[in-house]
């Protein structure tokens, strides 16, 4: 899971930001917004954008979609997104880096953008599979990979399962940390009672907006006729033939109540297989014999640090000669997309140190 209040949180913040309505957005505006217009460049726009860079590939898991940015020839780094969100995440660095020599290579996983979710119980090991499978299609031997909280947690089971792959790591605030480390510490009633807490300050995990159309999710998703491509990028039908954003992702994962979140924070062996495999995986066991440059990205809110920040130290400290940690203080979860210059000097700062193997 997103284990705990920070990971929560995102989540409900992401639906919370992205689902602007039409009225709010025409409030703002004193010229009244042409939607359909709108909705039409979008849409060409985001065609355009799907030729030049989106590809799909049938994995033993599932149908996966995929974005690449580059010459074949260039130096390989995959990307894999947070929950919620999709490889689009990557067009916020890709373009630079591919200036720089690399090949950017972002995939969708499983119920996001426009990989579905598959017929089968799968974990995160499956996605680390999937990686593996694209790149031996791909015919890349060894690639830099990174991922952005879930898609960290992904990124340390790649590494898990093919380190023989693997030239260099970048985690962005999640794959460092056990996600239920800090739980643990808790006694159980401190556990429920900081949950209550997080349920009462949220409120009830927002069900899915259903539209009848995907004109209709633009216009609930849009401000002021603007929407970004990775938004869009996630709108899609839902079983019942109706549009939203990740449809059944929440229930999938098992995440569309606080009383589920609150049973397999407890329990998570009764969590769906891809939510226990993210719950369960242990970046101190997984990074004990480590041996390529790792970056990681440490956010700490402003109310004080978050959960994580010691816990990061102490894994550089057994890894000194390959980790590097940065911390971004008044910074939430999401560091690239607040702190975008930033993570892209960090990033490519780091990635001048590993040497192609």
């Amino acid at each position: 899971m997103r284990y705990l209040s920070k990971l929560l949180a995102l989540n409900l913040i992401n639906l919370v930001v992205l689902s602007v309505t039409f009225a709010q957005s025409d409030s703002v505006n004193s010229k009244p917004i042409d939607l359909q217009k709108a909705y039409q460049e979008t849409v060409t726009k985001y065609e355009l954008f799907e030729k030049a860079h989106g590809h799909y590939i049938q994995t033993p898991n599932v149908n996966m979609h995929y974005l690449t940015w580059g010459k074949p020839t260039g130096r390989p780094i995959v990307w894999v997104h947070g929950t919620t969100s999709n490889g689009y995440e990557a067009d916020l660095f890709a373009d630079s880096l591919v200036e720089k020599g690399f090949y950017v290579i972002a995939i969708d996983y499983y119920g996001h953008g426009k990989t579905a979710f598959p017929t089968k119980e799968v974990s995160i090991y499956n996605v680390a599979d999937d990686i593996q499978y694209l790149l031996n299609k791909l015919n890349i031997k060894k690639t830099i990979i990174g991922g952005w909280s879930r898609g960290g947690s992904i990124t340390t089971a790649f590494y898990a399962t093919y380190p023989q792959m693997v030239t260099g790591i970048v985690l962005e605030d999640g794959g460092s940390v056990g996600w239920t480390r800090q739980n643990y510490k808790l006694e159980q009633q401190e556990i429920l009672k900081k949950l209550n807490a997080d349920s009462e300050k949220y409120g009830p995990v927002p069900p899915e907006k259903l539209y009848a159309s995907l004109f209709g999710a633009f216009c609930n998703y849009q401000s002021n006729g603007q929407i970004s491509l990775r938004t869009f990028h996630s709108l899609n039908q839902s079983s019942t033939g109706q549009w939203t954003r990740n449809p059944g992702l929440n229930k999938w994962i098992g995440e569309d109540s606080w009383e589920l979140m609150t049973k397999y924070t407890l329990r998570p062996t009764e969590a769906p297989l891809f939510e226990y495999s993210t719950a369960m995986l242990e970046p101190k066991i997984v990074y004990r014999n480590l041996q390529v440059p790792l970056l990681i990205y440490d956010p700490i809110e402003s109310n004080g640090g978050n959960d994580f920040e010691e816990d990061n130290k102490l894994l550089t400290q057994q890894h000194p000669k390959w980790i590097t940690h940065l911390v971004y203080e008044k910074t939430g979860h999401v560091v690239k997309f607040q702190h975008p210059q930033r993570f892209y000097t960090d990033l490519v700062k780091f990635l001048n140190k590993i040497t192609t193997r």
